[in-house]
């Protein structure tokens, strides 16, 4: 049955053809010429059921094209989508199945630093075209580890070599006669001798020469420093008091290395305490050291600069600006941590917080 507003001639023609279900098939009329039939008639799903559709000679039409990408898009949409979602989910199951072991890889660089420059990169696992770079990465971090090794042989060795002359300075200084600059020069040889035992804690901590877990009892190491350090602060005009919060504090990390950064934040109170005045050593509550001096202070701003090396306030101020920040990285090996805050009148407290010391109360 032809539907209305088919064409008679088509109808009259095509009647019988499509009793037999045909397919996609090409005719011609009679009268015209055979070999170009200008005819087709193929099978349509439309919304009101199977049909048969016959054309012929169709002429092309822009609007034609636009029509056919539609109607193609519309039936193909589905199968275009799935096939993204599935080609994107295999490329991410794949991508981040390749970069498991770079991630790995990552994780072990991210753990080394100076301290560990022992340790290399895993290459086992890794993508071969990643290898070389790992490969390359692990000869780098061994020349390195090296050249670490043999500055802190060069510095180890050149804090030996000073010591000596530094403590005979220290012997002469003090048989020496009463004089305007006696206090001046043994102050700076103190300060000469602390950096240097400063240096040589932080060579033979890096070298693992000394360990980091010894018993300290904070209150003897610390009132021996004191009193090495009393003659000088006499001879300078100043005074120390020590001050203890219990008989015994414990504390692990390093002998040498914590009489070492004691010594030389001592040094440094007594560079800052006017004349006549008195620095404070405190011990506890808890593993925690404060030196409290009551001089010039540290501005807010200069809070963190002072622990960078070299670090000076301006070219007249004396030093080398090595100290502090050589106290720095033996407390940061330590595990432990220091501080600055300002003294309550005037001046600059310097807190020491050992490992064990993160409940403890800062100095008051």
């Amino acid at each position: 049955m032809a539907a209305a507003g088919s064409s008679p001639e088509l109808i009259a023609a095509l009647t019988g053809a499509i009793k037999v279900n045909p397919t996609h098939t090409h005719f011609i009329l009679p009268g015209d010429p055979i070999e170009s039939p200008q005819g087709l008639v193929e099978p349509v799903r439309t919304p009101f059921g199977r049909l048969h559709v016959a054309v012929y000679a169709m002429k092309f039409v822009s609007a034609d094209l636009l029509y056919a990408i539609y109607e193609d898009f519309r039936h193909l949409v589905g199968f275009f989508v799935v096939t993204a979602l599935i080609s994107a989910g295999a490329a991410m199951f794949a991508v981040r199945r390749g970069l498991t072991p770079l991630r790995a890889v990552a994780d072990e660089a991210a753990r080394i630093d100076m301290n560990e420059l022992q340790q290399r990169l895993p290459v086992g696992n890794v993508p071969a075209e990643v290898a070389p770079l790992v490969h390359g990465m692990n000869v780098a971090l061994e020349r390195l580890a090296a050249s670490a090794v043999r500055i802190r042989r060069y510095a180890d060795d050149a804090a030996h070599e000073l010591r000596t002359p530094i403590a005979i300075l220290r012997a002469r200084l003090d048989n020496l006669e009463e004089l305007p600059v006696k206090g001046a020069l043994l102050r700076d040889a103190s300060r000469l001798q602390a950096i240097i035992e400063q240096m040589l804690a932080a060579a033979r901590l890096s070298g693992r020469q000394d360990t980091l877990d010894q018993e300290i009892d904070l209150v003897s190491s610390v009132r021996e420093v004191v009193s090495l350090h009393l003659p000088l602060a006499i001879e300078c005009d100043r005074m120390i008091e020590f001050d203890a919060a219990a008989p015994v504090i414990v504390a692990r990390g390093n002998f040498r290395a914590v009489e070492a950064i004691v010594a030389n934040l001592i040094d440094n109170a007594l560079r800052a305490e006017p004349p006549g005045g008195t620095i404070i050593i405190r011990v506890g509550p808890g593993p925690v050291v404060c030196v409290i001096d009551h001089g010039e202070g540290v501005a807010r701003a200069e809070r963190e600069m002072i622990f960078e090396p070299f670090w000076r306030r301006s070219e007249a101020t004396p030093g080398t600006g090595l100290g502090l920040a050589i106290a720095k990285e033996l407390m940061e090996k330590l595990r432990g941590s220091i501080a600055i805050e300002e003294t309550p009148g005037g001046g600059a407290t310097f807190e020491l917080i050992f490992s064990e010391g993160e409940s403890a109360r800062p100095c008051q």
